[in-house]
C-alpha cells in the first residue's frame, strides 16, 4: 500500500464511520451518504465506485458543481433530512461544494491531498474530502 492509497482509505473510513453507529439504542440513523465523481478522472470514478459498493449514492455533474448542488444534492438533503457528501475532485470543484454546503450547515470533516509531497506529473491534483455536520464527526 502506498501513501496515496492510505490517505484515500482514510477518507473512505471517515465517510463510512457514521454508518457503523446506526444500530444501538438512542442512536439516530446516519444521514444519506452521497459521493460526487468527476467523470473526467479515472481515480474519481474509482473512488465513487468504492463508496457506491458500500451504499452511497453517486452523483455526476451534468453542467457544473453549482448546478449539481442546487439540483439533485439539495433535493436529496431535504428528502433525507441530512447529508454527508464525499468526493475525489479538483480543488475548485471542492470549493464550490464546500461553500454551497456551508450555507446548509455542512462543514469539511476531512480533506486530504493524496498527491501531497509526490512528484507532480502533468495532471490535475485531486483532493479527497468529506462534508457533514459537526455532530457527524464521531
Amino acid at each position: 500500500m502506498n501513501r496515496r492509497q492510505l490517505l484515500l482509505r482514510g477518507v473512505l473510513v471517515a465517510a463510512l464511520a457514521p454508518a457503523a453507529h446506526r444500530g444501538g439504542a438512542g442512536n439516530e440513523a446516519a444521514p444519506a451518504l452521497a459521493v460526487v465523481q468527476d467523470p473526467a478522472y479515472r481515480r474519481s470514478r474509482e473512488f465513487a465506485s468504492l463508496l457506491v459498493e458500500r451504499g452511497a449514492r453517486r452523483f455526476t455533474p451534468d453542467l457544473d458543481m453549482l448546478a449539481l448542488w442546487h439540483g439533485e444534492l439539495s433535493a436529496l438533503r431535504r428528502s433525507e433530512g441530512g447529508l454527508r457528501l464525499a468526493g475525489l475532485t479538483t480543488w475548485s470543484d471542492f470549493l464550490v461544494l464546500r461553500d454551497c454546503a456551508g450555507k446548509a450547515g455542512l462543514a469539511p470533516l476531512s480533506i486530504m491531498d493524496p498527491d501531497a509531497g509526490a512528484a507532480r506529473p502533468a495532471r490535475a491534483t485531486l483532493h479527497a474530502w468529506l462534508l457533514g455536520t459537526v455532530a457527524q464527526r464521531s
